[in-house]
């Protein structure tokens, strides 16, 4: 008999680090995994929190019937924001509305709604008239350069127009920095 065949041989050196290498290796790729996936839902996919979005849903199909209604008024609306932030935290915010012919709709009732698609807290706001020129114009909480959406409601007599849209908003330091890498 050879006494060496009985007796059971040491692991070697890697043989014992084998399985907390397996462990610490699960370890880092579930860490990966997770920074993966904190990485991909951290991206601006185009997807907005909508406010209210229940009470939108309702109504849909009287806002469907109010946006059709408007193209047939054929009015053309322009919306745009003021680089320039104010002392208050609140920037101009103008809509300029024509109808079918080109001429200014002066008059109307312009109010707004907005919010950030980041974050989703509607705002709601009246907008007065610039004399009789069919611009409205307001001063609008809108501290937050990027993306807003803006519902729009004008309201002349019986004359309703409603229309949807989304605004990027910047800070006029953001066009000084563009326009020194433009030259």
């Amino acid at each position: 008999m050879n006494p060496q065949a009985n007796t059971p041989k040491k692991p070697g050196r890697l043989a014992s680090y084998r399985w907390p290498m397996i462990v610490v290796g699960l370890l880092v790729g579930h860490v990966g995994a997770m920074a993966l996936a904190v990485n991909i839902a951290g991206r601006d996919n185009g997807n907005s929190v909508l406010p209210d979005y229940y009470a939108r849903a309702l109504a849909w199909d009287d806002m469907r019937a109010k946006a059709a209604d408007s193209a047939l008024l054929g009015w053309e609306v322009f919306v745009n924001t003021s680089p320039f932030l104010e002392e208050n935290g609140r920037r101009n915010l103008r809509v300029e509305i024509l109808d079918k012919l080109k001429n200014p709709v002066h008059g109307a009732k312009v109010s707004v709604r907005f919010w950030h698609r980041a974050q989703g807290k509607a705002v709601d706001g009246m907008l007065a008239e610039v004399g009789e020129t069919g611009v409205y114009q307001g001063m609008v909480p809108m501290t937050q350069p990027g993306l807003w959406n803006c519902d729009l409601a004008a309201e002349l007599g019986d004359l309703l127009h409603v229309s949807a849209r989304e605004l990027r908003v910047v800070n006029a330091d953001e066009l000084i920095d563009a326009g020194l890498k433009n030259d």
